[in-house]
């Protein structure tokens, strides 16, 4: 996410190549949308990732749900999430969401390997929550597995 609380100067890295993918499962209520970008080297990318994991990424995530929603949510405390060492960089959080029909989790997983630096984003009711740690974990396996350093 992008936001006023936080505004890298970028201009030293290079983008080399960029993907989006976006899936969504209306019997299973989930949404799954992907980021991949990769940078002119793998020291670009380490700082693209460095850069992100600042304190105020909580308040940029809160801040892109609400840009993308276009509506008033009620959100609760953004959590780290593990998901243990599946490649270089990586870092996850979890931002519930309280709406109408209960609460939904938004969860972001930021993953870096060489030269790719991949956002994905995750959202699901809450009460898959005991399958959507395995899910997360499979995808990022798959994803990191199908890119090259």
């Amino acid at each position: 996410p992008s936001c006023p609380a936080q505004r890298p100067d970028d201009g030293d890295l290079t983008i080399t190549a960029h993907a989006e993918a976006n899936l969504y499962s209306e019997r299973e209520g989930m949404q799954v949308d992907a980021d991949i970008e990769m940078f002119a080297t793998a020291d670009q990318a380490a700082a693209r990732f460095n850069r992100f994991m600042q304190p105020k990424l909580y308040t940029c995530l809160r801040y892109d749900l609400i840009k993308s929603a276009g509506a008033k949510l009620t959100m609760l405390k953004v959590q780290r999430l593990d998901l243990g060492k599946l490649t270089e960089r990586v870092a996850s959080y979890r931002l519930p969401i309280v709406v109408k029909a209960g609460v939904i989790y938004s969860d972001y997983i930021y993953l870096g390997r060489g030269r790719m630096q991949l956002y994905v984003n995750v959202i699901a009711p809450a009460s898959r929550e005991a399958q959507l740690r395995g899910f997360e974990l499979r995808l990022a396996k798959l994803i990191v597995g199908r890119t090259s350093a």
